[in-house]
């Protein structure tokens, strides 16, 4: 009989997390991803401001935004923003 071994960490759902992105107007998209692409749009926004400061466009995979509208963006799990 063949030795079956089942890795239960695979079997669960990779989390998610919401990038809340706050533009000026009250403006508030709401992007649900996997933590790891969460993590890499962060990452991209912060590099576009320490690159260019709040001038110009953002321009990522899921997004693009004029970042003269940024205000604020914050990761967060997906319940607390479906609390929201």
């Amino acid at each position: 009989m063949a030795n079956l071994a089942i890795d239960l960490a695979s079997l669960l759902p990779e989390p998610r997390w919401t990038v809340c992105i706050h533009l000026k107007g009250g403006h508030v998209a709401r992007l649900m991803m996997p933590e790891a692409d969460a993590v890499s749009l962060l990452e991209a926004i912060e590099g576009h401001i320490r690159a260019r400061g709040f001038r110009g466009w953002m321009r990522g995979e899921l997004v693009v935004f004029n970042m003269e509208e940024l205000q604020m963006v914050r990761l967060i799990p997906w319940q607390e923003a479906a609390e929201e």
